[in-house]
């Protein structure tokens, strides 16, 4: 299954009781070589401005503002409940694992995550050495995406194939992914002014329940 963000719904403000951290159970597959491999749920690569944050001074129905410094700098952060929540019902079930890949790195674990309700997700590996990295996909010398290679890095470490990824970017960088990565996937490109939505909720939850190790 390739690309699909065509699902819509509404969002559900229910949320499980947290589980154990062993709670998200690996499948063991067998390798090619008649060993095995572990694999866990697929990864949700969570992007946090454009998405979580949305990139708006209008009122929006259901959302709400809070004002945090991060790295010395005051920054408002405009975001759902409903979303948070949902976010984390969905990490908590078993169906997959939030994982941060964003430019806030581990702020988004120790500011960003307390100060609107998120569970505290790990962050995303990101490659130490290679070919030079550019911070973005539209850059005119070519050279990789940091987000794309820090994906790769985290995927191949964990033997995790099937991946979602939600940033506002991911319409840039969409050919770059499908190079590395042509199975299954979804990819989720929110409008920054509207971050993420119900119905996209509903696409990964429903792409969560269809995957197959």
């Amino acid at each position: 299954m390739n690309d699909d963000t065509s699902p819509a719904g509404g969002a559900s403000r229910d949320a499980t009781p947290s589980p154990a951290p062993n709670s998200i159970r690996p499948t063991h597959l067998k390798s090619p070589a008649g060993g095995s491999v572990t694999e866990g749920p697929p990864v949700w690569f969570l992007d946090v401005d454009g998405v979580l944050n949305i990139d708006t001074d209008a009122p929006l129905d259901g959302t709400e503002a809070v004002g945090l410094v991060v790295r010395g700098w005051p920054v408002t952060i405009r975001y759902r409940p409903a979303v948070v929540s949902r976010i984390n019902a969905l990490h908590r079930s078993g169906l997959l694992e939030v994982v941060w890949l964003t430019t806030w790195r581990q702020d988004a674990v120790e500011v960003l995550s307390p100060a609107i309700g998120l569970d505290p997700f790990s962050v995303a590996d990101e490659p130490t050495e290679g070919p030079s990295l550019a911070a973005h996909p539209g850059n005119p010398l070519e050279l990789t995406w940091w987000k794309s290679a820090a994906a790769q890095v985290h995927l191949t470490r964990r033997h995790q194939p099937g991946f979602i990824w939600t940033d506002d970017e991911l319409d840039v960088g969409r050919a770059e992914v499908q190079s590395w990565a042509p199975g299954r996937k979804l990819l989720l490109a929110p409008d920054p002014q509207l971050g993420l939505t119900a119905a996209d909720l509903d696409s990964i939850e429903a792409f969560a329940r269809g995957h197959k190790p």
